[in-house]
């Protein structure tokens, strides 16, 4: 019969006394020993790594990271999470953010990644001793005193995170920028020790808030508490050159404020609150942007009004070539007429000019909005035989990258509107409507998320601020949607075949010139 062997408990194994002897205070040496992080395959730590290392071994440090892309501050949450599990007992650690799913998809990943090069190296009797969960990390045999949790707390409940307490308590608040502040005294009031640790990490998504005063009032500069550090992505190690070149014509150059966000990690130089300014949109009108040899084609951009005082439905007409949001195929778009713009209830006579205004323009596109009465409009225009493209205005752009710079589909069309025009590739040759297109597009607020994505505010808050319904701006903006696709007209196709004509024409010419004695 088999002999059963003792399971040894932590604390029992001569082994960890001479581990946090060697590593309790030396966070830099644990991540290069203990997890891997060596010049193989470039993995060692970078600069700022070490520093963000130094800051925290220290007992009772309050350290904020503001950060832009690929700095690698989110491998450091993992090392600095074993580190910490690892080196004190019975300690107990708390990742928060805005969304759970944030720490399970990327927090965790991290912390699994270390585990297992734990177990490839030296250190795998120690990683025996771990267990990971899907919202914890604990030691065995100690799985109420010493472990790693995952909480976050709804927006108005900032008491679902006391609680907590212990000699080596060590908070960390990821995607800090959006945390309620309210939260921030919660977990704050937790810290009583000495000997707790608490580390703030995001990207600087807004001028204010409890992340924000870290940088400011309350950092070490301006006698407070906090160590504040910027990871400029153009210093990181990590960040090559293709990489921030492309972001860099992505978010349209170092002083726009995306680009000032996620790759300088700055809280960003905001003068304005609005997407555009009437000084902006004035060079727009009476101008041409699309010449006659550009493939283009006609959208027919439907926005449905409650049929309120202040809120219209808009019939606009305009013509469109290219697809990208920047670039040589970036969009063109003219404002060629406005069929419709009231304030009437009428959704039959809606529908009726829309699908009159779709005969009138060859293989015309016809984009509506489908919410609220939309839906009708849209069911009314389908029965009549029109291919409708509905604007799922509130929903997730489909494109994961486009997920990861907006809010929502609303937030992508009125931004790209915006740099379109700032481009100088945005022109209105119906200018019945100046002064209603002047008002609205440049009153569009915008702001950013905790996720520094773009979000646009919304139409009750616009309300609140005196700014009334940008209805005809919102229909103008869908030609900039990414599902605003056009088949090329039948005016702009004779007129290729014809420019294609010609040029056949001089090429022979030229050839027939070439050729002869």
């Amino acid at each position: 019969m088999a002999v059963k062997t003792k399971t040894i408990a932590l604390l029992d194994d001569p082994r960890w006394w001479d581990f946090i002897e060697r590593y309790a205070y030396d966070l830099g040496r644990f991540a290069v020993e203990v997890c891997g992080m060596n010049d193989i395959d470039n993995k060692a730590p970078t600069w700022q790594q070490f520093e963000l290392f130094d800051l925290i071994q220290e007992n009772g440090c309050r350290v904020s990271v503001s950060s832009g892309h690929s700095t690698g501050k989110t491998r450091s949450a993992g090392v600095v999470a074993l580190w910490h599990l690892c080196c004190y007992a019975n300690s107990i650690m708390m990742f928060t953010a805005p969304q759970i799913t944030q720490l399970r998809n990327q927090v965790w990943k991290e912390i699994t990644i270390c585990y297992n090069l734990m177990m490839l190296g030296d250190f795998a009797w120690l990683a025996d001793y771990i267990e990971i969960k899907a919202e914890s990390v604990c030691m065995k045999g100690y799985q109420k005193t010493w472990y790693i949790l995952a909480k976050t707390a709804p927006k108005g409940a900032p008491e679902n995170l006391a609680g907590l307490h212990g000699d080596w308590l060590f908070i960390w608040a990821d995607e800090a920028s959006g945390v309620p502040d309210a939260n921030f005294g919660v977990m704050g009031g937790a810290l009583s020790d000495r000997r707790n640790r608490m580390v703030l990490t995001s990207q600087p998504t807004r001028n204010n808030g409890f992340f924000y005063d870290t940088h400011h009032r309350l950092s070490k500069q301006q006698g407070g508490v906090w160590d504040d550090l910027v990871f400029n992505s153009e210093e990181s190690p990590i960040a090559d050159d293709p990489f921030l070149q492309e972001k860099l014509i992505q978010y349209g150059g170092r002083d726009n404020p995306e680009y000032q966000i996620k790759v300088l990690g700055r809280f960003p130089d905001r003068t304005d609150i609005y997407l555009n300014s009437e000084s902006q949109l004035d060079p727009c009108f009476s101008r041409k942007v699309i010449t006659d040899n550009m493939n283009y084609g006609y959208l027919v951009c439907v926005d449905v009004g409650a049929g309120e005082y202040r809120d219209y439905s808009a019939v606009i007409v305009v013509r469109v070539c290219g697809y990208g949001e920047y670039g040589e195929d970036a969009r063109r778009m003219e404002l060629v007429d406005v069929p419709l713009f009231s304030n009437s209830r009428d959704l039959q006579f809606l529908g009726g000019k829309v699908l009159d205004v779709f005969t009138q323009y060859e293989n015309a596109t016809v984009l509506v909005d489908r919410g609220g009465m939309g839906v009708a409009v849209c069911q009314q225009l389908e029965n009549a035989g029109v291919p409708v493209t509905r604007v799922n205005w509130g929903d997730p752009c489909h494109n994961n990258d486009l997920r990861k710079r907006f809010f929502n589909q609303r937030a992508q069309a009125l931004y790209v509107l915006a740099r379109a025009i700032k481009e100088g590739r945005v022109g209105f040759l119906d200018e019945r409507y100046r002064t209603q297109l002047l008002q609205q597009g440049s009153r569009i607020p915008y702001t950013f998320d905790e996720k520094a994505r773009y979000k646009i505010m919304d139409k009750q808050s616009m309300l609140k601020d005196g700014i009334k319904s940008p209805d005809m701006w919102d229909a103008l903006s869908f030609a900039f949607l990414e599902s605003a696709y056009y088949t090329l007209s039948e005016e702009g196709r004779n007129r290729v075949q014809s420019h294609q004509s010609a040029d056949k024409a001089n090429i022979r010419a030229k050839l027939k010139a070439a050729l002869s004695p």
